[in-house]
């Protein structure tokens, strides 16, 4: 006797397969089209919204290296979204011209500057205080010429995962207040850069 609708059941792919079955159909235009233009929109609004069909949380970033693209899956810090990036990357098949990373990773360097958006910010532009007194850091961040807008937070958390990496920027940072810095107290904070050891120090 036989039960087909078990068998399809059995046979039936997960999105996490379905996506990369897609990818793969795609990823050679994608590449090269990327490759001529880094920021093609199209080829961004396409990806897009098919890892968006994982989860409408779930974002994307490239990062290029001779002859690769590095494609790095990411919840924006978001922990209860951070099963579903482990479960796509997870799912991955290898690529001769992708790297497939999940969530966003620190870059180990001491200097680092970004143009976020026409704003221009970097590690030395940032000092901080913090308490440890619970299981996360609370900091308070003095940054240079500091404007509280979400495109100032998001230049400022792009440092952050730049200087930490996503998954610690989540599991080891807890309330964040900001502040302009008053260059005359900056001698008297501590240097962004030193967070990492101190984000480290703790695990």
């Amino acid at each position: 006797m036989r039960f087909p609708m078990f068998k399809n059941l059995f046979n039936r792919k997960s999105k996490y397969q379905a996506f990369w079955e897609w990818f793969e159909g795609f990823e050679e235009v994608m590449f090269n089209k990327l490759q001529g233009d880094r920021h093609d929109k199209p080829m961004f609004a396409v990806l897009d919204s098919h890892i968006r069909e994982i989860h409408p949380e779930l974002d994307f970033e490239f990062g290029f290296m001779p002859g690769k693209i590095e494609l790095v899956v990411s919840a924006n810090g978001v922990k209860a979204f951070f099963p579903e990036v482990q479960k796509l990357v997870d799912a991955a098949p290898e690529f001769d011209r992708w790297e497939i990373t999940a969530f966003k990773q620190r870059l180990n360097q001491d200097h680092f500057d970004l143009d976020y958006g026409g704003i221009k910010l970097g590690y030395d532009d940032i000092f901080f205080q913090y308490d440890d007194s619970e299981d996360q850091l609370d900091i308070q961040l003095n940054i240079r010429n500091f404007e509280d807008n979400k495109l100032y937070q998001g230049a400022v958390f792009r440092l952050l995962d730049s200087l930490l990496g996503e998954q610690d920027v989540s599991y080891g940072i807890g309330q964040i207040d900001w502040e302009v810095l008053d260059e005359d107290e900056a001698d008297s904070l501590i240097p962004f850069i030193q967070l990492r050891d101190l984000v480290d120090s703790r695990k």
